[in-house]
């Protein structure tokens, strides 16, 4: 199976990670799907993918090592009982907290925006997701991990800020347009653009949706770890298949609960489902792909530089999300200056916090 054979090729796959989770959220602003509906096919593609990528890469012919997803599956099935609990348990903690993370992910997505949401959710889940990892499985610098994750935390609250500036100038953007189209009716240069227009969940209610996803988001370290420890350790093939299988089997009920009772928008119902139409449901075929691709990078570094160094370092994604908003999403179009200080310093915060976790590794 195909697997990296250093620590430097260890940081590059957890690279890969951080690009593929990131651009996973696109996923989200591409379709004009509800997000239960979203959630649902996207949940069902991740595992696709997960899966047709393990039968690939991590077949016995790939090189540079024979073992395959296959023969590590039928060896921990051999393992005694206690083992396979405690593995397969693992797998299904992360999976399933990971579906849950996607419904709070894809809501506040869908309300706030990338730069809004992305940073406050994976960075508050990183805090407390790493440590936790980390009594898994001590293979870190503690000297370079604490100062990694302080400025990690750093970049969520100077987000926070950054949030409220930026909502601030766009209400302000759309009241200024609103009164010049009741001051000119006719002209049609004064009509308010669809990028100006304010954010769909207070500042409170963003916080707390993130706060949730959070939570859900921390147990994806510790239980890939404890999925990846010796004796009887699953590789990376089999955890990001296990995961992704455990996510799919259990989204309906809680993906329906989502379309029924959505954060923002109005409520889709499974005949909606059933007969979406392909444009709204490619974007997450390509969103599973994204995130099978960033799986599989996340579990290859893992296995090279230690769980918890590649966890914080893949939770890096509001520093690609960022470029992604103000670049391709133009979410800053209407930023003042103050904003763009704030966002600048977050994107600071989060590139120091990197140098810190690619010194980390023992």
């Amino acid at each position: 199976m195909f697997e990296p054979t250093n620590e430097l090729a260890g940081f590059l796959m957890t690279l890969l990670a951080v690009f593929g989770w990131a651009t996973l959220n696109n996923a989200v602003l591409s379709t004009s799907s509800p997000p239960g509906i979203f959630h649902f096919n996207l949940m069902f593609w991740r595992f696709i993918w997960a899966f047709v990528g393990a039968l690939l890469l991590g077949a016995s012919f790939m090189p540079p090592t024979h073992e395959s997803m296959l023969s590590n599956l039928n060896d921990l099935f051999s393992a005694p009982k206690d083992v396979i609990f405690q593995k397969i348990g693992a797998t299904f903690v992360a999976g399933f907290t990971d579906m849950l993370l996607q419904i709070f992910l894809l809501g506040a997505v869908s309300g706030a925006g990338i730069s809004n949401t992305i940073p406050l959710q994976i960075g508050l889940a990183t805090v407390f997701g790493a440590f936790l990892t980390y009594i898994v499985e001590r293979r870190a610098k503690l000297q370079f991990l604490i100062p990694g994750v302080c400025f990690n935390f750093l970049a969520v609250i100077v987000n926070t800020a950054t949030y409220s500036s930026l909502s601030k100038d766009q209400k302000g953007e759309s009241e200024a347009l609103l009164k010049q189209d009741c001051e000119n009716p006719q002209d049609g240069e004064s009509q308010a653009d669809p990028s100006t227009v304010s954010t769909k969940l207070s500042t409170w209610e963003l916080v707390l949706i993130c706060i949730i996803g959070a939570l859900m988001a921390t147990f994806w370290g510790p239980m890939t770890a404890v999925a990846g420890k010796d004796p009887y350790s699953l590789n990376p093939y089999s955890i990001a298949t296990l995961t992704s299988f455990f996510s799919s089997l259990t989204a309906f009920p809680f993906s329906y609960i989502s379309m029924r009772h959505p954060f923002v928008g109005e409520p889709a119902t499974v005949s909606d489902l059933i007969h979406a139409e392909w444009r709204d449901i490619f974007p997450a075929v390509w969103g599973g792909l994204c995130w099978a691709i960033g799986t599989y990078g996340f579990c290859l570094g893992a296995s090279k530089i230690g769980f918890a160094i590649a966890y914080v370092l893949s939770q890096s994604t509001p520093f690609v999300s960022s470029l992604y908003a103000i670049f391709l999403w133009k979410e800053f179009r209407v930023a003042s200056k103050k904003t763009w200080f704030l966002e600048s310093c977050m994107l600071a915060s989060l590139a120091v916090s990197v140098v810190f976790l690619c010194s980390a590794s023992q």
